[in-house]
């Protein structure tokens, strides 16, 4: 998976309150070991979040965040009938610290 897009935000005191957005893509594959198919797409969708960051020291900051990635419905061709069409989405929050050198 990969994204291009945005952050911007507001400086409070020491903490940083962001947003973020933008496009995603990711290439999917189904394989359908019954019948011996396989069938690949490249999804294509949004991404959107936001989160804080706090400036404990001049180099030493923690972060949190969230991001809601979303790709469209894609049908495959070697799922069955009745399930063919697919969705595909990742909530991903991440909890991160920071080092500047």
């Amino acid at each position: 998976m990969a994204r291009v897009g945005a952050k911007a935000g507001v400086l409070w005191g020491r903490t940083l309150i962001y947003m973020t957005g933008g496009y995603a893509f990711a290439s999917m594959s189904v394989k359908n070991d019954t019948l011996g198919l396989s069938d690949a797409r490249t999804l294509s969708g949004w991404t959107a979040g936001g989160g804080l960051e706090y400036l404990w020291s001049e180099n030493h900051s923690l972060r949190f965040g969230y991001r809601r990635v979303q790709f469209s419905d894609e049908r495959f061709n070697s799922a069955p009938l009745d399930r063919d069409k697919l969705k595909f989405s990742i909530d991903k929050f991440d909890i991160g610290f920071i080092r500047r050198f």
